[in-house]
């Protein structure tokens, strides 16, 4: 990505009177007209597409979002390289390969989640457990209910012509 900015050599929040002033002075010192060296056309080319970019608002937007979203992707890059460049020098000495961060953290994932489905499988195998002794207990106690009710009436004597079971 081209940084016009850079090309400029001008700050990034500069004003468009800055931007015009270095336009004009680098455009007079890399013009080819002026200027004979053989890279003199090329610089005066990037020279011109970079005022272009940033003399139009929209077109600067745009320029500096992708500026910002370049140098955080690069920034973050920068980072993980570094961090690997580390972790080799620290496999040459050990002798051993490492994984990067990267394996460990979807690792600490994976026990997450296996922890909560067991605990998750825990609770239910112990709500299951207590229903099943809930509906034995209200069976039995049903049971001796009817067997007091039983013992409490006194059997009677059929009269004539009736069946009693």
């Amino acid at each position: 990505m081209t940084n016009c900015y850079e090309i400029l050599n001008i700050r990034e929040n500069a004003s468009e009177r800055e931007i015009k002033i270095a336009y004009r002075r680098l455009a007079i010192k890399y013009h080819p007209d002026k200027n004979k060296s053989i890279n003199a056309k090329q610089k005066f080319i990037e020279i011109k597409s970079a005022y272009d970019i940033l003399s139009n608002p929209n077109k600067r937007l745009i320029h500096d979002n992708q500026l910002f979203a370049f140098k955080t992707v690069n920034k973050e890059i920068k980072e993980d390289n570094r961090y690997n460049s580390s972790e080799n020098k620290l496999d040459k000495k050990n002798g051993s390969k490492k994984c990067g961060k990267y394996f460990f953290y979807g690792i600490a994932i994976i026990i997450l989640f296996f922890i909560i489905y067991l605990i998750k499988s825990n609770n239910n195998l112990s709500l299951e457990n207590q229903n099943t002794k809930s509906k034995q207990d209200s069976s039995q106690i049903e049971t001796q209910q009817i067997h007091e009710k039983l013992k409490n009436v006194e059997p009677t004597q059929p009269q004539s012509g009736e069946l009693k079971f």
